[in-house]
């Protein structure tokens, strides 16, 4: 793997869906069009051995459940009942985890095959999101960009342009083990997270509105802290799955947190306001070579804006109009210790 920064399409299926490989700084990151999925990235320990640090599976045509690696919208993460309200009109989604609309619904944007390009060294993605489409309103122009660097650091640029008011919350699901995808479960990392604050959530995981400090909780994780399965097991017996309240101002990057194991290191930064850490809890898949993921065989860092925040007034506002244009950043930078 060179230690420049090249991209090449690897592969053409016949339904269109193309693969890409991308390599910087010693890591290689192998994406899909079809949901913009990270399917692969290969990355060395303080040892020289090379493993792939994120879950999924072997062709395109298998990705579909649990978001693997997958780019998610229209809104990220979860919107109670599928139901909000914008400029005096209410709105109805599908309703397809629990009661809650989930991950923009049936077929959202990890389910499209995204046209894509190689333009300056970057992948670029498009997709055009009909008005209407999964009951969002407005005629919605996306833009992602992937970049793998010359300093061994993925970059994800996310844009948006729509017709009408909408709502937006763009991310990345993809599903960490610094480990190796096939080792088991995520016992040895340790986590540091730059968030002095989380929004707690209820039985169906909604947040319940408050904004609430980490000290003196689980929840505080601002040095680094063994994830252990004594520790997962304190939170609700199901791990994390909470949203952090990013440090700094939104609209810059941050430094979001810092994630160790096995000889790597793993550092996220976004101009996201928050960030979902999720420790995997209801993982149960085959996934590549037909290794077993199973509960917190992996977590995720997904950086977003607050779930549920088109009905949460105090939070940061995901409303996007026309004229406006959605821009966020989000980048994972990949060293050895």
């Amino acid at each position: 793997m060179a230690s420049t920064a090249t991209i090449s399409l690897v592969k053409l299926w016949e339904d269109s869906t193309a693969q890409y490989k991308l390599c910087g700084g010693g890591v290689e990151v192998v994406i899909y069009s079809l949901g913009g999925v990270i399917q692969s990235i290969l990355a060395p320990n303080n040892q020289g051995e090379v493993v792939d640090v994120t879950l999924g599976y072997d062709t395109p045509q298998e990705y579909g459940k649990f978001y693997f690696g997958a780019l998610v919208g229209r809104f990220a993460n979860r919107i109670a009942h599928g139901k909000f309200s914008l400029d005096g009109v209410s709105y109805q989604l599908a309703v397809n985890n629990g009661p809650n609309h989930l991950h923009g619904g049936l077929s959202g944007f990890d389910k499209k095959n995204w046209d894509h390009e190689i333009i300056d060294n970057k992948l670029v993605l498009t997709y055009t999101s009909a008005d209407g489409e999964e009951s969002y309103p407005g005629q919605l122009k996306v833009k992602v960009t992937y970049e793998v660097t010359e300093n061994a650091e993925l970059v994800i640029d996310y844009e948006a342009s729509t017709d009408k008011p909408t709502i937006l919350n763009l991310t990345n699901h993809a599903y960490f083990n610094l480990e190796g995808e096939a080792t088991g479960n995520i016992f040895s990392h340790n986590i540091q997270l730059a968030c002095n604050e989380y929004t707690p959530k209820d039985d169906v995981s909604i947040p319940t509105g408050e904004i609430t400090s980490v000290t003196d909780t689980n929840f505080d994780l601002r040095s680094s802290t063994a994830l252990t399965q004594d520790l997962l097991a304190s939170i609700d017996n199901q791990g994390y799955d909470h949203n952090f309240i990013v440090e700094g101002k939104t609209g810059e990057m941050r430094f979001v947190g810092r994630v160790t194991a096995g000889g790597r290191v793993m550092d996220v930064h976004t101009t996201q306001p928050g960030v979902q850490f999720y420790t995997g809890y209801y993982l149960n898949a085959d996934g590549k070579s037909g290794h077993h993921y199973g509960p917190y065989s992996a977590f995720c860092l997904e950086t977003q804006h607050y779930p549920d925040s088109p009905n949460k007034p105090n939070f940061p506002s995901c409303v996007l109009r026309p004229g406006e244009q959605y821009h966020h950043t989000t980048s994972y930078k990949f060293s050895v210790e």
